[in-house]
């Protein structure tokens, strides 16, 4: 069968869009060439590794794939082995992969982003280096194609984990009992219907905030005012005397907010603050789609959310934390204390240590616990008018 030329084929380009070639061979190498843009390196097919456990050897069964690196781009095609011995059983760790020849190779090192770019990975052998002999494996590889649901695999897990997909939207108290929230954007996947913007969802800054109010199982209502009631165990239950709560706020990307009722009541806003970290809470099920922007924080007596009975505290990853008012100085449950300038001061405040007067004899007047200090010596009050001089060790 004779082959068409090629050379001197027109085609008719008034349609194409991405390569704009009218004579055929030019079109095919540009086509080729698009093509080629959207390889990487990874497997395309599916494979079911197998390893003799308490043995030496594994099987890789068929598997095709490409590699597409700074060597070249290469099809892979690996018509599959059984009973191969895991070259160096001193290792922990075996990695098994194919090369640009589609030769099936071993590694203990772990893989580095050349490797991951240059070999493709089919599965990691565990082996016991105390028997030689294998422990377990598991499959390693790049999957190709597919790229938008590994995505969306990923900003799965992510969002049960409630990492914040939030920019801005800043919130801010009123000298009321509502609320204000800035202009920013939420990242929903796939959540625009925009494909040139698919993720990102802009919003306009929203005085006086409508929001919706939740119980643990149901929708109470829809209003403005912060609550000053919690959630007791599920009966709905008003603040204590100068009692604080810390109701959890949340937006969907739809625009709509929603306030969840605090499950806890506190003495005073340092324990709020601490305790909404670690209350057994239940959230209500309506809100497994919606971003957590923080907490509400309120005390019974509060008439306006801009004074010094309310704080809201953003959501946030790490200890960069934030506030919306001057009143946000209490240190969160979980920050390292690295923002401390006194940390004598601030061990003597949350009763730690408590500092006396240094004493001239050993039944001066003193309290169990307390700690004085001069230039040579640390007295500490071990008992009841009882005092221990210690000398400072100097640095030789």
């Amino acid at each position: 069968m004779s082959r068409i030329p090629s050379s001197g084929t027109t085609l008719d380009d008034s349609n194409l869009v991405a390569v704009h070639e009218t004579e055929l061979q030019a079109f095919a190498e540009g086509v080729d060439h698009a093509i080629l843009k959207d390889r990487g390196t990874g497997v395309a097919s599916s494979y079911v590794s197998t390893v003799a456990v308490g043995g030496t050897t594994f099987s890789q069964p068929e598997v095709h794939g490409e590699i597409n690196s700074d060597q070249g781009f290469f099809h892979i095609t690996y018509p599959g082995a059984t009973d191969i011995t895991v070259t160096n059983l001193n290792s922990i760790s075996t990695y098994v992969y194919l090369d640009k020849t589609s030769t099936l190779q071993q590694q203990i090192t772990v893989p580095t982003r050349q490797d991951w770019s240059r070999k493709m990975f089919t599965m990691r052998i565990s082996v016991d280096p105390a028997t030689n002999l294998i422990v377990a494996f598991s499959y390693l590889n790049n999957p190709s194609g597919h790229y938008t649901n590994s995505m969306r695999d990923i900003y799965s897990f992510l969002l049960a984990q409630g990492v914040p997909f939030k920019k801005d939207q800043v919130v801010t108290g009123r000298p009321d009992l509502g609320f204000d929230v800035s202009a920013g954007s939420l990242l929903e996947f796939g959540g625009t219907g925009d494909i040139h913007n698919a993720n990102i969802k802009s919003f306009d800054a929203v005085a006086n905030v409508n929001y919706y109010l939740y119980s643990r199982t149901e929708r109470i209502s829809y209003t403005q005012n912060l609550v000053k009631y919690w959630d007791n165990a599920g009966a709905i239950i008003a603040l204590g005397s100068t009692t604080w709560v810390g109701h959890r706020l949340y937006r969907f990307s739809s625009g709509n907010f929603v306030i969840q009722y605090g499950q806890g009541n506190y003495a005073n806003l340092t324990l709020a603050k601490a305790g909404v970290l670690i209350e057994p809470y239940e959230k209500n099920p309506r809100l497994a789609n919606a971003t957590l922007f923080g907490w509400w924080f309120i005390e019974d007596t509060c008439a306006a959310t801009n004074g010094t009975k309310a704080d809201f505290i953003p959501y946030t990853l790490g200890i960069q934390g934030g506030s919306s008012s001057a009143i946000g100085t209490a240190l969160l449950k979980g920050n390292n204390l690295s923002d401390l300038l006194d940390a004598e001061t601030s061990l003597t405040n949350i009763g730690a240590i408590s500092k006396g007067s240094i004493p001239s004899s050993a039944s001066d007047t003193g309290t169990i616990g307390q700690i004085a200090s001069s230039t040579d010596y640390i007295y500490v009050c071990t008992a009841t008018d009882t005092w221990k001089r210690v000398a400072i060790a100097t640095w030789s």
